[in-house]
């Protein structure tokens, strides 16, 4: 599916209005056939994982994935990415970006990735 809604979440709507609107989404190919990340699909996971189990989504994954792999400086949750110093911000779509394909930098001095040129 393409960007679903990441816009909605950056602009603070609710999970449950975001989700209530995914009927509305035309996936971009058949399951298996294709991957991207999204944001708001993960989304999903939380109430079909509390449904089916009695721990809370956020206990779950601290308890299974988390804290065995020593992720002492991940977080959970919106509030606690607000309150993160050094936290990985979203991506930000942009219309059209001008790269130099031999040197993969882009025309405003920076690599691929966003990451400075040194």
């Amino acid at each position: 599916m393409p960007n679903a809604y990441d816009n909605l979440l950056h602009e603070n709507w609710s999970m449950d209005k975001i989700i209530g609107r995914f009927d509305r989404i035309t996936p971009i190919c058949q399951p298996e056939k294709c991957y991207g990340y999204q944001n708001i699909a993960y989304g999903l996971l939380q109430p079909a994982i509390e449904a089916s189990q009695e721990k809370s989504y956020s206990s779950l994954l601290t308890e299974r994935l988390l804290s065995p792999l020593k992720m002492n400086d991940s977080s959970i949750g919106f509030e606690a990415f607000q309150q993160q110093q050094n936290a990985a911000k979203p991506h930000v779509l942009r219309k059209t970006v001008l790269t130099n394909k031999k040197t993969n930098k882009v025309s405003d001095k920076k690599n691929i990735s966003g990451a400075p040129l040194m």
